[in-house]
Order: structure tokens, then sequence, then C-alpha cells
């Protein structure tokens, strides 16, 4: 059986725009096999996911996406296959929820200064523990102070606009550590929106990072080929996701790129590890549109 995997995706429990159900039907329909549901700095959408995923038939292993801050940027990590019951992530995922409130304060505060007034009948953080960035986003769109999430993003809350705020949290090698002392594995979320390129991706590594995001549809053929070399020059596994959403604007749709791996499928697949099915895969690239 030839397995579809994606090991990058958001519900509602952080910023995506569908429920844990919803995203595992559609995923399920999709032809996806295996998925990491990856909340950002939460694991709300676990339990839900594996009862999703049994009625779905689908594969589901734990995931998150951690923020991490060095180099004056912010550098997403992707945990996989850790205990979501480990201790230390706990206290990691509650300190992060407190700066992730910290930072959304701040960011809307900043609009408030510049004359961007938002009620809090717009701002809807009810289903997470992780408001960001995409929250006020579509609360500018309800508002209709920008047409789209997009907009509001390259108008006031990317990096370099009128209302970003750096997110204040920890480092990359403690966020490793914290995985690994989980039982779990690290990978570089979308390389391509980090600054140092393979510097930087060589001192995550002496970090001890073991993989990264080589499928992601913002990468170009070009930069995944340098990725993959990377990978085996640095003995990193090869993970990849469509980081779909559904509030992004995103052109491709949940299912269309993939890491395309060899599997028995059934039981001897739930039982495999991930890290063992990644490696033997390859990226197949979402269809351009």
């Amino acid at each position: 059986m030839i397995q579809r995997i994606d090991l990058h995706l958001h519900s509602d429990a952080s910023d995506g725009a569908v429920s844990v159900e919803v995203l595992i039907a559609r995923a399920a329909l999709s032809g996806l096999t295996t998925i990491a549901i990856t909340e950002h700095d939460n694991v709300d959408s676990w339990e839900r996911g594996r009862a999703a995923a049994k009625q779905n038939g689908i594969h589901i292993r734990p995931g998150i996406e951690i923020s991490t801050r060095a180099d004056n940027q912010d550098i997403h990590l992707l945990g996989y296959e850790f205990s979501p019951e480990s201790a230390g992530l706990r206290d990691l995922i509650d300190h992060q929820s407190l700066l992730r409130r910290k930072r959304f304060q701040a960011m809307l505060k900043r609009l408030k200064e510049i004359g961007v007034h938002l009620s809090a009948s717009n701002i809807h953080t009810e289903k997470t523990h992780a408001p960001g960035r995409v929250h006020i986003a579509q609360a500018m769109v309800d508002a209709g102070i920008v047409p789209d999430v997009e907009s509001a993003f390259k108008k006031y809350l990317r990096y370099g606009r009128p209302a970003y705020v750096p997110h204040e949290t920890i480092s990359p090698a403690d966020a490793i550590r914290l995985v690994h002392e989980a039982g779990g594995f690290v990978s570089l979320a979308h390389p391509v929106f980090s600054r140092g390129g393979e510097h930087l991706c060589e001192n995550l590594a002496d970090a001890g990072l073991d993989a990264v995001e080589v499928l992601h549809p913002k990468h170009t053929l070009a930069l995944q080929k340098k990725l993959i070399h990377f990978c085996e020059r640095r003995n990193l596994l090869t993970t990849g996701g469509s980081d779909w959403h559904g509030t992004l604007g995103e052109t491709y749709d949940l299912g269309e790129g993939f890491l395309r791996g060899n599997g028995s499928g059934g039981a001897a697949s739930a039982r495999a590890s991930l890290s063992k099915i990644l490696q033997n895969v390859e990226p197949v690239r979402p269809a351009k549109r």
C-alpha cells in the first residue's frame, strides 16, 4: 500500500478554519493515510483527533508546532511522536499560552495606536489556548477593515509592519530538548520563511534537530532539492506537509501535496514508528493553479 502522508495541519484548536473532526474527515476523503495535526503551541486536538481518525480509517500521530526565537527571528519547530502527557511538554505549553496571550494583547494595542479599533466581540479565540495573528486578521476581515486575511498580514501583521510584535518565547535548543525528553523528534518547519538558510539549519542540527520540513507549498523545487541534500549530508529525516489552515487563501487543497511512502497499511502501519516510515518517502508537490 502506498502511503500519502501530511505532517503539517491546523484545526481551529489553533489558527485553522475547521474543527478537528472536519479536518480529519477532509483528510481521509482526500486520500491521506497518515497525518499529524500540528497546532501552534498546544496539543488540544490530540484526543479528539484520535477518536475522529479511528472513525475515518486514518492514522494520526502526535504533533505540535512550537514557536521559538533566535538570531532576531521567529523559528517554528515541529515536534512529533512525543508523549502528549509529558510533564515537561505540558509546562512548556502552559508557558507558551501565557506568552501568546501577552503578544496578542500587545498587537491589539499597536493596532489601536494607529487607529484600528477591534471590538472584543469580533475576535474569536474561545476554541484555542494559542491566540495569534490569524485570529486578529480574521477579526479585521469581519469588521470590514481589510478584504481578506492575507491583506491584514501584508498591511499590519507581518514582520516589519506596524502591528507586528515578535514572539517572547524559548530558544530552539530548549524546545528540541523538551521534545526529546518527551520521547519525540523535531523538524524545522517551512525553512523558506526563515532567514539564515543553510547556516541556520547547520546550527539547529548541531543543537539536536532531527529533521527538516522539505515539502511545503511555498518551497520551490530548487529549495526542496537543496534541503534534501542537506538532510542526506547531516543524516536527518525529511518531513513535509501542506501547512493547511483553510484560512490563509491557500491556492491548493488538502491532500494535493504529500509525502509518498511505501507501507503495509492497517495495523502494521499504525505500529510502525513515524521515524521509520520517513526513512523511505518522497515529496509530491501540490498541483499548480
